[in-house]
């Protein structure tokens, strides 16, 4: 969510700027792989949404930048993250204290939402036996990226709903959006995806 957030964001590229997804390694020599295992050479960055390619996640990441990718995540509300996590593995969701469902499902709700974050919370209203308030929770919005990049994004996963890796994810009638997401050996599987009207988080 970071990179492709921060270079759509930025104007650093849009869903049609091309990527080549081919053998790849981090700054210090560690090969990148694909879940997928293969490469599929020059990618769109809609594509590479779409199919999950780590391959363009890094190199979209690189051409963010750390500071830039960092600062875009805690916009979007992840708050366990640290100095520590400031490395290129965070292009592909390595981080040191990981994330919680809650940060990951309000974060993909900003984008749903025309960019606009909204913190989450569990309650509305408390009353008493009276009916009077004894604790209220209004809405606050902050807009943390451009309604315009909340639309190409959304767009972009609508894709991976439709012929990337979540069309499993897919309801007849329905227009989806969502991202999934696996970590080594599928010992995290991930799927946050949105409706106009609901977004979930499934880990």
């Amino acid at each position: 969510i970071g990179e492709y957030a921060a270079v759509i964001d930025s104007g650093k590229a849009t869903l049609g700027t091309v990527i080549d997804d081919a053998p790849y390694a981090y700054s210090d020599g560690t090969a990148i792989k694909n879940s997928y295992s293969t490469y599929k050479g020059m990618t769109t960055v809609r594509e590479a949404i779409a199919s999950s390619s780590n391959v363009a996640a890094l190199k979209t990441f690189q051409m963010a930048g750390t500071n830039l990718v960092y600062d875009y995540l805690q916009k979007f509300g992840i708050t366990t993250l640290t100095e520590e996590d400031q490395y290129e593995s965070l292009s592909i969701g390595g981080t040191h204290n990981g994330v919680t469902n809650l940060e990951m499902t309000a974060a993909y709700n900003a984008i749903a939402n025309s960019g606009q974050y909204v913190e989450p919370y569990f309650y509305i209203k408390v009353v008493d036996r009276s009916g009077n308030t004894l604790l209220s929770k209004g809405q606050d919005f902050t807009q943390i990226i451009s309604a315009e990049s909340a639309e190409l994004l959304t767009s972009a996963m609508e894709s991976v709903i439709t012929e990337g890796t979540g069309t499993s994810a897919a309801v007849k009638g329905l227009t989806l959006a969502g991202k999934s997401g696996t970590t080594n050996d599928k010992k995290d599987l991930w799927f946050i995806g949105f409706s106009s009207n609901y977004t979930c988080g499934i880990w």
